[in-house]
């Protein structure tokens, strides 16, 4: 007994401590990784493990009381001392090695005494209070109670597995064996029943009083246990407990033996079969069955992996591998910050392969990174409004055939830019700006020559319209070209075309104001 005391108090002890630190390590929560640019996957969080279970067992109930034989697999007992014993208990999980358990249960204890019973240090003293002649009890105990769960497979056994696991090359086996241990606090209620061998109900001892009335007493229940995994769902597990009365008269019969007062137990071996719950989006796998240390030694390993390759840059190219998303960049090539190659103008061809780095952005390029020109006049497709100019034929800028027929060279080109419109407006798109730059520059620089500003219209609609339309067109060109750059007005030749002349089947093309000069 007083073994078993001590026992349960250092359990009791370490289980403080234990809460203690999974307390503290859950309230630690580590550097704020959110405010780093580079995240790791593996400290995103994750859905919490399961941390209940209920249990059911069954199996034996033993008398520790002054009514017993000291033999408990004695052949000649005249009475079966081992009794049933069933158990329900839910336990909740804090911690991979600590927890809360409540049980309820009920057992039969059963006892025998007569003059055959040997090795008994109080033998005299038991046949002098008239037991002699042989009786037997029985005791019908219901016991609920709170347990101290302590799992110690997690607490004590983790670091010595990892060991093992190291010096043999390998990661740690998913464990499925589990040794637990487990005291508490407990209040029983039970009604003894005394008899003589016959079965003959007795209620009083020739020199001592029975005491067989219904009692409650309060319990100290330790033990241990063992449990094996069968799945993520199921546990099997056996657990051998003693439960200590604060009394004496569990078996009915009280007696102060010469020098001590001792108080009555009664323990049970039970069979369980465990039952893994959690809340709704909880991971399959239960908190009592993680191996913490594996965590922590998998999250250090890790860190070391990190750290290798911080100091690593296999390819050469001056970036940590760490930080390297592209591990296998040709040495010498132009790369950017994150080690991948650099690509000017985001084409998808590199830049050391790239025969044109600064194309225009989302255009469609070749393997060599060149735009696309489909008819080949030197124009890339995104800028030609005449995609299928007639091979040879002189363009300009935009793609547009040039005709020459009674115009001047004046040693700028056949024909300044041509500024379009959308469908039935006068009005000047901001896109055409740097075109009316170019042409009030080419104007001033040739003062003594006459400009002819025609205006163009598409097929649609009839003539009056489209010549008032073409008019109006000239004016706004004229207009801006006078209000921001100062060219007289007279310097211009109004000339109204509308869809007199289409110079193109494209409905696009013929809707513009064109700028040429009349005479050298």
């Amino acid at each position: 007994m007083r073994y078993l005391t001590i026992l349960s108090i250092i359990g009791l002890l370490a289980q403080h401590a234990l809460f203690a630190q999974s307390e503290e390590l859950s309230n630690y929560r580590g550097p704020d990784y959110s405010l780093n640019t580079i995240q790791r996957s593996d400290l995103n969080s994750v859905n919490p493990y399961r941390t209940w279970n209920v249990s059911l067992g069954f199996g034996l109930a033993h008398p520790g009381t002054d009514i017993r034989y000291r033999n408990i697999f004695g052949s000649r007992l005249p009475k079966n001392e081992n009794q049933y014993s069933l158990s329900l208990r839910a336990t909740k999980m804090f911690s991979a090695g600590f927890g809360l358990r409540a049980e309820i249960k009920h057992s039969r204890v059963q006892g025998v005494i007569d003059t055959l019973v040997q090795g008994n240090r109080n033998l005299n003293d038991i046949l002098a209070s008239g037991l002699g002649d042989g009786y037997y009890f029985t005791s019908p105990v219901t016991q609920a109670g709170i347990h101290v769960y302590w799992n110690i497979s997690n607490s004590a056994f983790s670091m010595n597995r990892h060991l093992h696991a190291k010096s043999a090359g390998q990661t740690m086996r998913e464990r499925r064996f589990s040794f637990y241990l487990f005291s508490g606090l407990a209040m029983a209620w039970y009604s003894p029943s005394f008899y003589d061998l016959d079965d003959n109900p007795v209620s009083n001892l020739r020199n001592t009083p029975l005491q067989l009335d219904a009692t409650s007493q309060v319990v100290l229940p330790v033990g241990f246990g063992t449990k094996f995994k069968l799945s993520k769902m199921l546990d099997l597990g056996f657990e051998y407990g003693i439960n200590y009365l604060m009394g004496d008269n569990l078996d009915g019969f009280v007696y102060d033996f010469p020098g001590q007062k001792r108080n009555d137990h009664y323990s049970n071996l039970d069979i369980n079969l465990t039952v893994k719950l959690g809340k709704k989006g909880s991971t399959e796998e239960h908190m009592e069955w993680i191996q913490p240390i594996q965590t922590v030694l998998d999250d250090i390993e890790a860190l070391n992996q990190d750290m290798n390759r911080l100091k690593s840059d296999i390819d050469g190219d001056g970036v940590s591998d760490y930080f390297d998303r592209d591990l296998e960049t040709a040495e010498g090539s132009p790369i950017n910050p994150d080690g991948t190659l650099r690509d000017s103008d985001n084409d998808g061809i590199p830049d050391d392969a790239d025969l044109e780095p600064f194309s225009d952005y989302q255009v469609e390029v070749d393997e060599f990174g060149r735009a696309l020109d489909d008819d080949k006049d030197g124009v890339p497709n995104h800028n030609d409004l005449a995609s299928n100019t007639p091979e040879g034929s002189i363009v300009n800028f935009q793609g547009i055939p040039i005709q020459t027929d009674g115009e001047s060279n004046i040693g700028i080109g056949n024909r300044l830019p041509s500024i379009y419109f959308e469908f039935n407006a006068s009005k000047i798109l901001t896109t055409y700006h740097d075109e009316l730059l170019t042409i009030a520059t080419t104007v001033k620089d040739f003062p003594d020559v006459a400009w002819e500003v025609r205006g163009f219209c598409d097929a649609t609609g009839n003539a009056l319209i489209n010549d008032e339309l073409a008019s109006q067109r000239i004016q706004a060109v004229i207009n801006h070209l006078n209000e921001n750059y100062q060219i007289d007005k007279s310097t211009f030749q109004p000339k109204i075309i509308g869809n007199k002349i289409l110079n193109s089947p494209y409905d696009a093309i013929n809707r513009r104001v064109d700028i040429v000069p009349i005479n050298n």
